[in-house]
């Protein structure tokens, strides 16, 4: 007879239940202290492990990649607080890296038995399973890894790109996208559900607005928002080309942008090309720029206004 008082694991969709947790950076309450945010929370088996260990330095290294994506992390293991405040202190002093997201002490076992984290067939410590929650609360994506098996957090990351994509412009995504092999970084479009739509589709592929394979396989390049964009050719600016410079986005027009540089910069040197080291940049992700003018704010920051001549989306 089936015990309908067992407790099972909850499903995509559906909401993450609320509940309170201790963590290293005090107590917080599930989902609301990431309201308006989207979450990944992963547990492990336990603190001091090796493979652990290396999972955590990884999603740290990444930990900016998935806030850029409006995205908090935070890990779990059924270890005492005290217990994750060492090994974080250990990770930082023997490996150089400073864990700066939250790890919940669900010494009781609570939460894992809310999640279903703990596999009897594995042992009565926590699986590698990771949690991806949406900016409303809501269960997206539930992965379950053993013990013995890291996870590749590059393909985390890349799942909730994905699933952002996918509900901004209401599209599937392909496998291993964005590098998929037949249709690249293209986004698939849901398949025609009548025949007007089917025969419009094969309209649209004839006129070059989207590609078909057929009727019920189309696909298109991902629509780019003029931020993005921009943003994306800062991130270059700030990466590749000028380490001592720092610039970020102020102001965001429809035909002007406001950014601001920061930094050990010697503008005495005749070092104004800074400005023009970020049109460069953005020529690279398709945005062409003309600087107007600039304010000196102070000994080491500039306010730089630039005219959007075209963008190639």
């Amino acid at each position: 007879m089936e015990n309908t008082n067992q407790k099972r694991i909850p499903l995509l969709g559906e909401d993450f239940s609320k509940i309170k947790v201790q963590t290293t950076h005090g107590e917080i309450e599930l989902p609301d202290y990431y309201r308006g945010k989207w979450f990944v929370l992963f547990s492990h088996p336990a603190d001091f492990t090796p493979v652990c260990t290396t999972e955590f330095v990884a999603f740290q290294k990444r930990y900016e990649k998935f806030k850029k994506l409006n995205c908090e992390l935070i890990g779990l293991s059924i270890d005492q607080v005290f217990s994750h405040i060492k090994w974080v202190e250990w990770i930082k002093e023997k490996l150089g890296t400073e864990i700066q997201f939250p790890i919940i002490a669900d010494d009781t076992g609570k939460v894992a038995e809310m999640l279903g984290l703990i596999h009897p067939g594995k042992g009565t410590n926590t699986v590698r399973a990771v949690f991806v929650v949406d900016d409303k609360g809501k269960i997206r994506i539930i992965l379950y890894y053993p013990q013995e098996l890291g996870r590749n957090i590059d393909e985390i990351l890349r799942v909730v790109e994905a699933i952002q994509v996918s509900d901004k412009h209401g599209v599937a995504m392909p496998a291993n996208w964005p590098n998929n092999e037949i249709v690249g970084d293209n986004v698939i479009i849901p398949p025609a559900k009548d025949e007007k739509t089917a025969k419009q589709r094969l309209e649209m592929a004839k006129k070059g607005e989207i590609e078909c394979f057929d009727w019920w396989f189309c696909h298109k390049k991902k629509e780019i928002e003029l931020k993005e964009i921009v943003l994306k050719g800062i991130e270059r600016f700030n990466e590749i080309r000028v380490p001592e410079a720092k610039a970020e986005l102020v102001k965001l027009k429809k035909n002007e942008i406001w950014v601001r540089f920061s930094g050990h910069m010697c503008f005495t040197c005749g070092a104004y090309d800074y400005f023009d080291d970020l049109i460069f940049e953005m020529l690279e992700v398709g945005l062409w720029l003309e600087r107007k003018e600039f304010q000196r704010e102070n000994e080491n920051s500039y306010l730089v206004k630039y005219k959007i001549l075209k963008v190639e989306k």
